[in-house]
């Protein structure tokens, strides 16, 4: 497996990838290991699924889009399902991962829906159905990077190889 490794400086709010533009995109998968560089203290009681991990945008802005995002909480790290439908930002907390582990994260673009995926090499983690307006057919996938208003505590190091 042939990680590349996302930085996110301290200070900064994104790690440097930009958007890959596409043209009918059905799905889009990577392997992922968060380290400990991905465990840091927010200033939020409770944290909140905020930080993009990767997925596409359809169109420019965020009309329509579907991403996986991820914060930290009690040394665990927090898989949220982040999506814009019209315009207005939907967030739902998918499931908690260990540190140092390989996960498979997979968004699909089915139809009416967008379906997200988490698994190990033994099992599913977590599956989770989110409708979908109309969207256009072309886009960009995104990759990590802290929430437009927010910078990165610490540097923060993200390996992920991408499988489709």
């Amino acid at each position: 497996m042939e990680l590349k490794k996302f930085l996110i400086k301290k200070g900064e709010n994104s790690s440097g990838s930009f958007f890959k533009p596409f043209i009918e995109i059905e799905s889009i998968a990577y392997n992922v290991i968060f380290n400990n560089t991905c465990l840091y203290k927010s200033y939020l009681s409770k944290q909140i699924v905020k930080n993009n991990l990767f997925g596409f945008k359809f169109g420019f802005g965020n009309k329509n889009s579907a991403e996986f995002s991820w914060s930290c909480r009690d040394n665990k790290i927090i898989i949220g399902a982040t999506c814009y439908k019209n315009g207005i930002k939907y967030v739902r907390e998918l499931c908690e991962l260990d540190i140092n582990k390989p996960y498979i994260l997979k968004i699909e673009n089915l139809g009416l829906h967008y379906e997200f995926s988490i698994s190990n090499e033994k099992k599913e983690i977590t599956f989770a159905r989110i409708h979908k307006p109309d969207t256009c057919m072309w886009g960009f996938r995104t990759f990590p990077n802290f929430h437009t208003h927010t910078v990165s505590p610490q540097d923060i190091e993200i390996e992920m190889e991408k499988i489709h």
